[in-house]
């Protein structure tokens, strides 16, 4: 399998891309420079990780033409991918709202969720078909969020959602995540080791 991890550069992303190598796959990682793309490449390498089955590119996710590169890059690079982890994100500002610029506020909301959204539908249009079981209970095609979906997509054999948790899991032919539920599945002392584990993968 291969597994595309949108902001694996670092942190939670770079711990996942670790993981999914462990157990296997292929990561394609992306940042928004290509700069970061190339130290984690590096790190991933000396680390003993095939350079064979690493390759990252920069993509901004706020740009919607980016993640649709992105996806055809890791198609370009290993045929296809079954997983997509929306885990680029933006640190929310704190502080008195009057002192929160727009720009900034702006900033946050097209990457955190326009980005988290954009990667979704790219991810369904591009993953190969699968068939979603009629019996399969609708709770495990869609999974909820804490704070509600803002999109919904069921399509292809992928299930994604989207909300305060940042993405979620679904279907039977691939995988659309987002940050939250990656660490979800990540055993509480070692990050996000767990994710090779994980029963969909």
């Amino acid at each position: 399998k291969t597994a595309i991890i949108t902001g694996g550069t670092r942190g939670l992303g770079l711990a996942a891309a670790r993981a999914f190598l462990e157990a296997g796959a292929n990561v394609v990682v992306s940042s928004r420079t290509d700069q970061a793309v190339q130290s984690a490449l590096s790190a991933l390498a000396s680390q003993g990780h095939p350079t064979e089955r690493i390759a990252g590119t920069a993509c901004d996710v706020a740009a919607f033409d980016q993640v649709q590169a992105l996806a055809d890059f890791a198609i370009t690079r290993f045929g296809s991918f079954e997983i997509w982890i929306n885990n680029a994100g933006l640190s929310a500002p704190y502080g008195p709202t009057a002192h929160v610029t727009v720009e900034t506020f702006r900033a946050v909301l097209t990457t955190n969720i326009v980005g988290i959204y954009g990667g979704s539908p790219v991810a369904v249009s591009r993953t190969p078909a699968r068939t979603i079981r009629r019996d399969q209970p609708q709770s495990s095609r869609c999974p909820r969020t804490m704070g509600g979906c803002l999109g919904q997509l069921v399509a292809r054999g992928v299930a994604g959602y989207h909300g305060d948790a940042g993405g979620g899991v679904g279907g039977r032919g691939g995988h659309v995540l987002g940050p939250r539920a990656v660490a979800a599945m990540a055993p509480r002392e070692g990050g996000a080791g767990g994710l090779a584990a994980h029963p969909r993968f």
